[in-house]
């Protein structure tokens, strides 16, 4: 049976005192939780996470279907898009040459 604090008068009937603990405990905060401040710091920071994740996020929401840009040495590549799924035609190779740095392809 939980503790009975100091302060509780005495009561004749049991079942007043126990009203009268349940009330006691009632008014104590709570010894495991989330203040509401601390919730809303939390909702606060995420939302901001979120926020610098936009154009990451942009991507996944774009349509499924992709932007063609033409055939291979014709690209238009005045239809390219910001975070869109392009489409390009070529021979796919086991090398890929991502940019050159003093004379030699990475």
């Amino acid at each position: 049976m939980p503790e009975v604090p100091q302060e509780l008068p005495d009561l004749p009937d049991d079942r007043e005192r126990r009203f009268a603990e349940l009330e006691a405990k009632l008014s104590r905060p709570p010894g495991v939780g989330v203040v509401p401040p601390v919730a809303l710091l939390a909702v606060l920071c995420s939302a901001f996470l979120f926020y610098g994740m936009a154009d990451d996020l942009a991507y996944f929401r774009s349509d499924r279907e992709p932007v063609e840009l033409g055939a291979e040495g014709d690209y238009r590549l005045t239809a390219l898009t910001n975070n869109r799924y392009v489409q390009i035609h070529g021979v796919p190779t086991g090398r890929g040459a991502y940019f050159q740095d003093s004379g030699k392809t990475m």
